[in-house]
């Protein structure tokens, strides 16, 4: 009553490995379609239970759920977005630095937006260069903007994103192509587009 008559139950990070096998056991009788309940409890019609797990291959705490749990439910399998779907329907919907947005952007880049190291402190991944686009935000010392970046996304790409900023240095002012827009050379790439955006 309190929701709403329609709505989903959720349950994140299903699979890792400190979620107790008797709570995915509990969880069987939930998500069958029989039951929909536990201890007597159960869904609301227009309610449904669903999930939400880690690939193994991608976090090393990840288990395989059981078979009969897997049985019971359907699976969908979400593809790791494209630099660019994450800048256009994510980066952009909020707000995040237009630096970073750039740099993903830009062809010569070679950011990764994801890059799995189990063995380091900081690697790059969609939340984390969220997280670094937020801290650097209106930052403009370079060693500072490379000091964050190493915390969030780890020194290599840390390091490219700085290389990517010395390439966008150059970019002309927004003032002087309204000013002299019968000279001015109109940058064609993407990620130099962006660097308009930072500028008064």
């Amino acid at each position: 009553e309190r929701d709403g008559p329609n709505g989903y139950m959720g349950f994140d990070e299903l699979n890792l490995s400190d979620a107790a096998n008797d709570v995915r056991a509990a969880l069987m009788q939930i998500f069958d379609p029989k039951s929909r309940g536990l201890a007597g409890a159960r869904l609301p019609d227009g309610w449904s239970a669903c999930a939400c797990c880690n690939p193994t291959e991608f976090n090393e705490f990840a288990v395989e759920l059981p078979l009969p749990l897997k049985n019971r439910v359907g699976h969908i399998a979400l593809p790791t977005p494209t630099a660019e779907e994450w800048v256009e329907n994510y980066g952009m919907q909020h707000g995040l630095d237009a630096r970073v947005l750039g740099f993903h952007m830009s062809p010569a880049s070679g950011g990764p937006l994801f890059k799995l190291d189990s063995s380091a402190a900081a690697f790059p991944t969609p939340r984390t260069w969220d997280m670094f686009a937020r801290l650097i935000n209106d930052v403009t010392n370079i060693d500072l903007i490379f000091r964050i970046g190493a915390s969030c996304v780890g020194e290599a790409a840390a390091s490219e994103f700085i290389a990517y900023l010395g390439q966008t240095e150059e970019c002309p002012r927004l003032a002087d192509i309204i000013s002299h827009p019968e000279t001015a050379i109109i940058p064609k790439d993407r990620a130099a587009i962006w660097q308009f955006q930072r500028q008064p």
